[in-house]
């Protein structure tokens, strides 16, 4: 009787062991693939992963999601049977997407994992700039990278140079040169080449000399060129400052306001214009002198009447106001460089104020 039981033990764990294992199983060949280097319009790339059902039942994918739009699957809609084969297709859109990338395709299916996570990954190059993206500017038929230069800070009497890159997107020849009737003294401009063949590139080259110049701080200039004869500006700008020597820095020019740096004008007419003299000392041991004035309003005008000042001796300003469109209380700046090295009196602000009569 016992040893019946037994068989009927062993017969019954078989049954269940046999049972236990009868299910399909997805073993996939690979789970990662790096596509490398993508051109952004290259088009969409696809690569297939297949995996083979192991198990002793069908197996069937429900459902296959993706962490990205970009990322789109196609798999084996029908059961796989045990010991063939499936796939799952990954395709990625690299189009508007340059950069490195990494996508996760997640499988569902009846196997005994329940689910597989797949990844592809690589690299967008993107797409190359349109020649209007590159040269965004157009004098005539010319394109050009920009029609500004800014030769930011430079100091009195140094010489810098830039470049401003061109371009001929026609099928013509373009003569690219110099307006020389329209250079100033201290700018050169030379253009290479002088002919632009169809499709070629060149550059025009600008030297600013500030030596031969008379500009001190913020300097704006322009200067012509000829495209096929059309005379177009380009524009420049810079900050012109000045290197002191140690006997400038041990012997300064000192600006002091006797009566105060502020402009006070009071029951201004509507539509008049007013004026007042500023006076001012050098107060230092050398000459004084007022580089430039920083002037951003468009009501408030200003003569310098004593551009040097020697030391120990005054100098005046004229301020002019225009109430022409002005109301109530109006508050200006202007702003007076001068030749000093010292913190205080190398620019020094003035503030204007004028009440307007009702």
């Amino acid at each position: 009787m016992k040893k019946l039981h037994l068989i009927y033990i062993v017969t019954f764990l078989l049954a269940f062991s046999v049972t236990a294992t009868a299910q399909p199983m997805a073993q996939f060949a690979e789970t990662e693939f790096d596509f490398g280097n993508i051109g952004e319009l290259d088009g969409a790339v696809t690569h297939r992963f297949v995996y083979k059902n192991t198990g002793d039942k069908p197996l069937v994918v429900s459902k296959v999601y993706t962490s990205c739009g970009c990322t789109s699957p196609a798999w084996s809609k029908e059961p796989v049977m045990p010991g063939q084969e499936g796939y799952v297709d990954a395709t990625f859109d690299p189009r508007d997407r340059p950069g490195a990338f990494t996508k996760s395709i997640t499988v569902m299916h009846n196997g005994k994992s329940i689910q597989d996570v797949l990844y592809i990954s690589g690299n967008v190059q993107p797409r190359p700039e349109p020649v209007s993206a590159e040269y965004p500017y157009t004098f005539f038929d010319l394109r050009l990278k920009k029609t500004t230069v800014n030769f930011g800070s430079v100091s009195k009497g140094e010489t810098v140079k830039q470049t401003i890159e061109i371009y001929n997107p026609t099928k013509a020849d373009l003569v690219v040169e110099p307006d020389n009737d329209k250079i100033p003294q201290y700018l050169s401009l030379t253009v290479s080449p002088k002919v632009l063949k169809p499709g070629a590139k060149g550059e025009i080259k600008a030297e600013f000399a500030t030596k031969k110049c008379d500009g001190w701080d913020y300097f704006d200039f322009q200067a012509g060129i000829l495209v096929n004869t059309y005379s177009y500006k380009l524009n420049f700008k810079s900050i012109i400052t000045e290197k002191f020597t140690a006997e400038q820095i041990k012997n300064p020019p000192l600006i002091e306001f006797p009566n105060g740096k502020d402009v006070s004008f009071k029951n201004v007419e509507k539509e008049s214009t007013v004026y007042q003299k500023l006076t001012y000392s050098n107060t230092g041991t050398s000459p004084l002198e007022i580089r430039a004035v920083r002037n951003f309003s468009d009501c408030v005008s200003y003569k310098i009447n004593t551009p040097v000042v020697q030391p120990g001796e005054n100098g005046t300003i004229t301020i002019f106001f225009n109430a022409e469109g002005k109301k109530n209380l109006v508050t200006k700046y202007l702003t007076l460089v001068t030749n000093s090295p010292l913190s205080g009196h190398d620019n020094v602000v003035l503030k204007i104020s004028a009440q307007i009569a009702e």
